[in-house]
């Protein structure tokens, strides 16, 4: 069981009715569960099962930066909360001496929307924020731990999510690619310590055949973990510290400073024969 939070706040100009700014908040909170089903000593079956809450606040502002009342604000962006389930992942997952190896299927049981951009031009309300791809996406994974000397470790992983086709509703999400790297530390035989660098890259996703403009983007950042072993359980705390996000073209800008999370395993019968320390870290 993991939960993670995150803050972000994005903006963009927009010259109707006035020029002036649209500015957005989100408070982003993950709750997820992970089952593993051993198949063999070298292979488990992974279903990872997301429930998201997104706390969205909206204002607008003049170019002077005072306050604006935008009369047709709440057509593009509205102060509203949105929970669901976002879209579980399937993973099959084997091990190779120090190499962990998963290939697996996104499942697409989030909520989706109708094309924004279409809608706005309508002069219609649309929401922008999705649960989901709406497609049965390829899922990729591999990491490999380089022993360096007593409790001393280097960890390297990669993970890619590749949609290939449109939803029924005309959109076909963006490729998403993150790697990491760094030292894992034992420092006693229940506490650990995680540090890695990582990015993520998201490509461009398109609403029938169109590029959405909002999404493209570079994120850099260090992670850092405290795996606790208490009994049979482990005790996860972990921080990510964003340095650099960059967007694509004319995407709108927007601004994640730390992303904070809590995982929780426990063993419900076998397992996969692997250690904490050569587990892949997920930075979504």
């Amino acid at each position: 069981m993991r939960t993670q939070y995150a803050s972000l706040e994005g903006r963009h100009p927009d010259p109707d009715p006035v020029p002036n700014t649209h500015i957005v908040s989100l408070d982003w909170t993950r709750l997820e569960f992970a089952l593993k089903l051993p198949l063999s000593p070298t292979t488990e079956m992974e279903l990872q099962i997301p429930y998201d809450i997104k706390d969205i606040k909206a204002r607008y502002e003049l170019p002077d930066g005072t306050s604006f009342d935008n009369p047709i604000g709440n057509l593009h962006h509205r102060t509203e909360k949105l929970e669901g389930v976002s879209d579980f992942k399937l993973y099959w997952n084997f091990a190779w001496g120090d190499w962990r190896l998963g290939a697996g299927l996104n499942l697409p049981v989030g909520k989706i929307e109708d094309n924004p951009y279409a809608l706005g031009a309508l002069g219609l309300a649309h929401q922008h924020v999705q649960f989901g791809t709406g497609t049965c996406d390829p899922l990729a994974r591999v990491s490999k731990v380089f022993h360096m000397m007593e409790g001393v470790d280097i960890n390297v992983a990669a993970g890619a999510q590749v949609p290939l086709v449109e939803n029924r509703k005309g959109y076909r999400g963006p490729p998403m690619i993150d790697a990491s790297a760094g030292p894992r530390l034992t420092i006693t035989d229940w506490l650990s310590l995680h540090a890695a660098y990582s990015f993520i890259l998201q490509g461009r996703a398109f609403w029938d055949g169109e590029p959405d403009p909002n999404t493209g983007y570079v994120m850099q950042g260090f992670h850092v973990s405290l795996p606790v072993r208490v009994g049979g359980v482990t005790i996860v705390p972990g921080a990510y510290r964003s340095v650099d996000v960059r967007t694509r073209d004319e995407g709108d800008a927007f601004e994640v400073d730390w992303i904070m999370s809590l995982s929780v395993e426990f063993p419900l019968g076998g397992s996969m024969k692997t250690t904490d320390k050569e587990k892949p870290e997920s930075h979504e």
